[in-house]
């Protein structure tokens, strides 16, 4: 984790009241995700890793293809 706020939101991931709204929460922060201007790839991929790995925790699988295309979705366009 980098920030605080990283820590803070998978706390949040992880305590949320039901398993429906973790996978709601998590599915949308990863539908979200941006590469940050000064981030490297390798941290990028990471956040997203741990984003599948909290689904997965949960029993939520996502599809590789799923992944994939909000992965380079959230790689800056140039």
């Amino acid at each position: 984790m980098n920030t605080s706020k990283e820590l803070y939101d998978r706390l949040v991931g992880i305590f949320k009241s039901s398993n429906a709204n973790q996978i709601i929460f998590l599915k949308n922060k990863l539908k979200d995700i941006k590469k940050g201007k000064n981030e490297d790839i390798q941290s990028y991929f990471m956040r997203i890793t741990d984003i599948k790995n909290n689904l997965l925790s949960i029993g939520e699988a996502i599809a590789n293809r799923e992944l994939t295309l909000m992965t380079l979705g959230g790689l800056p366009r140039e």
